[in-house]
């Protein structure tokens, strides 16, 4: 799994992601969401951003709820717009090219294709956009065991911004 110091992570997440067998997500609450400043508290907590599979009655992933309003799957993966800290990995994908379940790609076939590119989503490990081999995590989702608080150093700071 992807983690780093500006995220708050929930017990129960560890506890999920061992669940995971090759690609796995669930929901993170993104906080500090850019385009809030100016809503009061009661907006702003019907707002809250929060990115994470979307599954239909039998617990299969159907879409992605996320902060931006998207067109379709294509338009997911076009603007990279997934937070990789919503996602875990069993490692083969990222060293092994055997093994491997029909539909997902390892790490060195992604960049086989073209060996400048530079992986911009985790739905690239999935062949043709097919969400339905991700496995869904934290109760298909509804559960956010993970919040990402944006931080950034200001613009006038000693440290480099973003």
């Amino acid at each position: 799994m992807f983690v780093d110091d500006s995220n708050t992570h929930s017990l129960e997440l560890f506890e999920e992601t061992r669940k995971t067998k090759w690609l796995g997500a669930f929901s993170i609450g993104l906080l500090q969401h850019s385009g809030t400043e100016n809503l009061d508290e009661k907006d702003y907590g019907k707002m809250l951003p929060v990115q994470g599979p979307k599954c239909d009655r039998n617990g299969h992933i159907i879409g992605w709820y996320t902060p931006r309003k998207l067109k379709d799957m294509s338009d997911l993966m076009a603007r990279s717009v997934l937070e990789w800290v919503g996602f875990s990995f069993n490692a083969r994908l990222l060293w092994e090219d055997q093994g491997i379940p029909r539909g997902l790609r390892s790490w060195n076939e992604i960049l086989s294709e073209n060996y400048e590119s530079v992986i911009q989503s985790p739905l690239e490990f999935v062949s043709r956009n097919n969400i339905s081999l991700i496995e869904p995590l934290g109760n298909c989702g509804n559960d956010v065991l993970l919040w990402w608080q944006r931080v950034e150093a200001r613009p006038d700071s000693k440290f480099p911004s973003k």
